[in-house]
């Protein structure tokens, strides 16, 4: 009988502090969903703002130079370890398909 009337007590003093609580939690609730719906709505308007743009240039072209210093030193390191050999030699079969 102590115990019940320490935990009346105890929700009497207290129970305002839980319904200020879950007042709180509520509006945290509505303001997320809120956010929510506004990043959805943003997103969308993004999404149509860039489809409506024009795509940039996209450069392709191989730079012979470049390709070639990268073999040279892939060359180089096949001494050392197989692999790279083979990456070089693959590297250079595609090359010169691609450039011939």
């Amino acid at each position: 009988k102590k115990i019940l009337t320490v935990i009346a007590k105890d929700w009497r003093e207290n129970s305002g502090k839980i319904k200020e609580i879950a007042n709180n939690f509520e509006e945290y609730f509505k303001a997320s969903e809120k956010r929510k719906f506004e990043e959805e709505i943003s997103e969308n308007v993004l999404q149509k703002i860039k489809e409506k743009r024009e795509i940039p240039f996209i450069d392709t072209k191989k730079i012979t130079a470049w390709n070639a210093m990268m073999i040279s030193a892939l060359f180089k390191a096949g001494e050392f370890e197989q692999k790279y050999k083979e990456e070089a030699i693959n590297t250079l079969e595609e090359l010169l398909k691609e450039m011939y």
